[in-house]
């Protein structure tokens, strides 16, 4: 029942990291600018790789779940 709701529980961060990260993206300037005034030393294509790396850790660890579940 535990390992029910933990997998529950990373489910949902994953959810809401990938809403707030596509949100980010959205927010930033088009990925021909190299910075911004609003994100500075940060651009678009650094963003989303670290959004990519994040995400596939979150799938790896609810991949890990499922197999404790079964």
């Amino acid at each position: 029942m535990l390992l029910t709701a933990g997998y529950e529980l990373v489910r949902e961060v994953s959810r809401r990291y990938e809403e707030s990260s596509s949100k980010q993206l959205q927010n930033m300037p088009n990925h021909a600018e190299s910075s911004s005034l609003l994100y500075p030393g940060r651009n678009a294509k650094e963003v989303e790789r670290t959004s990519k790396a994040i995400k596939a850790a979150l799938y790896a660890v609810q991949v890990f779940y499922s197999f404790f579940i079964m």
